[in-house]
């Protein structure tokens, strides 16, 4: 099963374009020194142009639990 976030490191995100294209739609979790340090979520992600984005990767990471819990 493809994990439901696509992660990178700092130096990688010296070239975003190709980060967000690796990612293919999922969000993008930023990486320093092995901790996560930051999110991006694509618009697509979100419930509302206004939505907190932390809200909605929490959201979609409960329904990515949903789906692994029913396959399993």
């Amino acid at each position: 099963m493809e994990n439901p976030v696509h992660t990178a490191s700092l130096t990688e995100m010296r070239n975003p374009g190709r980060v967000l294209d690796a990612a293919g739609g999922r969000p993008v979790a930023i990486r320093r020194h092995g901790a996560t340090i930051g999110y991006i979520v694509p618009p697509d992600l979100l419930a509302f142009p206004d939505e907190d984005p932390a809200l909605a990767m929490r959201r979609y990471l409960a329904g990515q639990a949903d789906r692994v819990m029913a396959a399993g």
